[in-house]
């Protein structure tokens, strides 16, 4: 699946976005491309709160942090965008 476009308004969830929280709910990590042509598995942050709750990714080993808003762009570079997910 392909992230169609993003939202003019990023906090808000799009079909592929609420498609990859539904796979976290399910207890799977979705893979996906990053525009920039890396793969992740992300997650979904709630240990601040509703109010910070985000898709994130996080390697302590390789000091690599990326956090997306809802609608699949990232809060770092464009670079960085959930482009389309992954089997």
């Amino acid at each position: 699946m392909k992230n169609p476009a993003t939202n003019p308004e990023p906090d808000g969830f799009n079909e592929f976005t609420r498609f990859l929280k539904e796979q976290i709910d399910a207890g799977i990590w979705p893979l996906v491309q990053l525009r920039d042509g890396r793969e992740f598995y992300i997650d979904w942050y709630t240990g601040d709160g509703p109010e910070y709750e985000h898709f994130y990714y996080k390697d302590s080993d390789r000091k690599i942090y990326l956090i997306w808003n809802n609608d699949g762009t990232s809060i770092t570079s464009r670079d960085f965008d959930m482009m389309a997910v992954r089997s």
